[in-house]
């Protein structure tokens, strides 16, 4: 169950994916634990298939995690570099049943902060 102030793991959420993909993948492999998590049936956990994503959310400027931390909860996420630097990452979180019909609005608003999202 998500609860604030619970830490995510890097490679099964979209705002730990948003920060990897900030990196290259040779850092990504170093901070990625030799076996990676599953925590539903939908956590990816092969590094290639990991490493393929990041690859998409470089492209697209954009990560998804659908269930893939926690059953129920779906979320968006944009990487931004802050003012001093320091990677940072915004997510927009929705509930599994509104996620594909409120996705296009999410999107955009990450689009608002961050002009790489396509």
């Amino acid at each position: 169950m998500t609860k604030v102030g619970r830490s995510f793991s890097l490679h099964a959420s979209c705002i730990g994916l948003a920060l990897l993909a900030q990196l290259p993948d040779e850092r990504v492999t170093e901070l990625l634990p030799p076996v990676l998590e599953r925590f539903t049936e939908h956590t990816v956990t092969d590094h290639a298939a990991v490493l393929a994503e990041l690859a998409e959310v470089r492209r697209t400027g954009i990560a998804v995690d659908e269930e893939e931390h926690d059953l129920g909860i779906c979320a968006v996420a944009t990487g931004l570099t802050g003012p001093t630097g320091a990677l940072q990452a915004v997510a927009v979180v929705v509930p599994t049943q509104r996620f594909r019909a409120k996705l296009p609005a999410a999107v955009e608003g990450l689009r608002r902060i961050n002009p790489r999202v396509r």
